[in-house]
């Protein structure tokens, strides 16, 4: 019996490759003869009315089109399927582009579900009307490729089309022998009852937003952003249909009305949003209680609506925003905001973005606003996970995460955990309000620092000798209009190595001018100093110490106003 099961076993393992293999053969066989004569003469036609001078279309020869660059087909039925002549995507060259026009031989292309135009330059020529003949397309890119005329009402007959995107597509638009300053008042879109994405920004089209777009109901995205849409706001947004709507940008644009009525118009009609942005508008008024209600929004900017004396958001932050526990981005910048930054802030656990300034805010922000934002202005290496960056500064935007903070300053002490950051390399507390106490001793502990910025801090007291321990150091500011006083001992500073930059503007040096030469002079990769506005009034204008320094081999030597 038991060779009777060994016997099997090795019979079918081999029976089953070989079906295996036989099927790999076949399906081998089918994708070497699957291109579609009519679709592959049709490829041709098109490729012949297109300029082509990067010879992006350079895989485009014999028989088999299924394996040409761009192309997609069923393996089944051998019908071409996806169309990719963006020229992002097909040529190697990032300045490369097709141009020419398109033949009208695309409409062969029966089962077509998936064209995309983009990033090409077709000169200014309209859209092509037989476009609207690809009923089976699903997807259909033709931004950044530089049409021109009206927004085809043939492309209202694709009703299966799931993503549209012509954004930053039309370099004029024309409607009839008239400029166009206003998208249709009729869409030819409202037959597109399946469209999910809609991005139309980057457009000329000087208008209001027509309600047809808000009957769209199965859009999930749609972008306006920057296409010189004028008029309220409010209106439009009160005929909201869009209930499946994740995200909605309507930045820099015109949009004028009032800020409560607009996001109570958004609340009642979706709570999906997870992207809002209205941004670089001309709003009013202030923030809701409802702005609350948004529990799944991870992105909210309300920024820049300031443009004049008449316009920006004012009032309080509600305390209902700490309702907005997915929020990763929350950009309030440049309004008439005013009052109290709220504590609920420190709700935001998701926070890594803060942009406040620009306003009128009162009192001062404390531990208590960031004791969970535990991802806020911290950048950490990819690789290791330690720390590398923490900023508090108020107008510092950083690479990877970002904290900006308001006109108001961080107040208080900063807390010895600092030193627990031992592998932190950027540190930067300037334009706060530390009310006069010293610099902290644990700074000097962060060993792995070659970025640190106390200017502007209002920290007083001596410079503590402890930040000659940071020997990595290649910049340091301790510039402050409060007038922090240098020792007499400064042999920490010629600790400083590998220090490239030193700001000193307004630091009293009075009791050590000599020894900050000294200190200097022994710094090797110093290429920058500035002593502006320090107290040197016992130093004549002829001092060796300054025709020294003036002389030496830094790369910027500032010393204006030294008395």
């Amino acid at each position: 019996m038991a060779s009777t099961k060994i016997i099997s076993v090795h019979i079918v393992i081999p029976l089953f490759f070989l079906f295996a293999s036989t099927q790999c053969e076949v399906k081998s066989l089918n994708v070497s003869t699957l291109c579609i004569k009519e679709e592959r003469m049709a490829l041709l036609n098109v490729k012949k009315d297109l300029n082509d001078p990067y010879n992006c279309l350079s895989s485009w020869v014999g028989k088999d089109c299924c394996r040409w660059i761009g192309i997609e087909c069923d393996y089944q039925t051998g019908y071409i399927l996806k169309l990719d002549l963006g020229s992002a995507n097909i040529c190697t060259d990032a300045l490369s582009f097709i141009s020419g026009k398109i033949n009208p031989s695309l409409v062969n292309l029966k089962h077509l579900s998936h064209l995309d135009l983009s990033f090409n330059d077709f000169k200014g020529v309209p859209i092509p009307e037989f476009i609207g003949s690809l009923n089976m397309l699903n997807y259909l890119d033709l931004s950044n490729a530089n049409f021109t005329g009206m927004v085809l009402p043939h492309l209202g007959n694709l009703s299966n089309l799931h993503y549209l995107d012509i954004s930053n597509s039309f370099s004029s638009l024309w409607s009839c022998t008239c400029p166009l300053v206003a998208l249709p008042s009729s869409s030819p879109f409202l037959n597109m009852t399946s469209l999910s994405v809609l991005d139309l920004s980057g457009n000329p089209f000087h208008s209001s937003i027509p309600s047809w777009i808000f009957n769209m109901s199965s859009l999930i995205e749609l972008d306006l952003c920057n296409s010189s849409l004028i008029g309220q706001a409010l209106p439009m947004l009160s005929r909201w249909n869009l209930y499946k709507l994740q995200q909605l940008d309507l930045s820099y644009n015109y949009l004028t009305g009032d800020t409560t009525e607009t996001i109570e118009a958004l609340s009642c009609g979706n709570q999906s949003l997870k992207f809002l942005n209205l941004g670089s508008n001309q709003l009013t008024g202030k923030l809701p209680h409802s702005l609350g209600q948004f529990n799944s929004l991870f992105f909210l900017d309300l920024s820049n609506n300031s443009v004049n004396s008449h316009s920006g958001i004012s009032g309080h932050i509600p305390t209902s925003i700490g309702n907005l526990s997915n929020l990763n981005h929350l950009s309030l910048e440049n309004n008439m905001m005013t009052g109290i930054i709220p504590e609920c802030i420190s709700q935001l656990t998701n926070l890594y973005y803060l942009k406040l300034l620009e306003n009128y805010w009162e009192g001062i922000m404390t531990n208590i606003h960031f004791n969970n934002l535990t991802n806020l202005g911290i950048e950490c290496d990819n690789q290791t996970g330690h720390v590398l960056k923490f900023e508090l500064k108020p107008y510092l935007i950083c690479t990877r995460t970002t904290t900006i903070l308001s006109q108001s300053a961080f107040g208080g002490e900063i807390n010895p955990s600092f030193a627990d950051l031992t592998h932190l390399s950027h540190l930067d507390l300037s334009f706060n309000d530390f009310e006069g106490i010293p610099i902290p001793e644990h700074i000097g502990s962060l060993k792995m620092l070659n970025y640190l910025d106390l200017s502007n801090a209002n920290f007083t007291g001596i410079v503590p000798n402890h930040l000659g321990n940071l020997s990595n150091l290649r910049y340091l500011d301790i510039s402050d209009q409060f007038s922090p006083i240098m020792g007499r001992d400064l042999s920490w500073l010629s600790a400083l190595s590998s220090l490239h930059y030193l700001g000193m503007d307004f630091v009293n040096i009075t009791n050590s001018p000599h020894e900050l030469f000294r200190a200097v002079n022994k710094m090797s990769s110093l290429l920058e100093l500035h002593l502006s506005s320090c107290n040197l009034a016992s130093l004549p204008p002829s001092s060796p110490f300054l025709n020294r320094l003036k002389c030496s081999s830094l790369n910027l030597v500032s010393l204006s106003s030294l008395n």
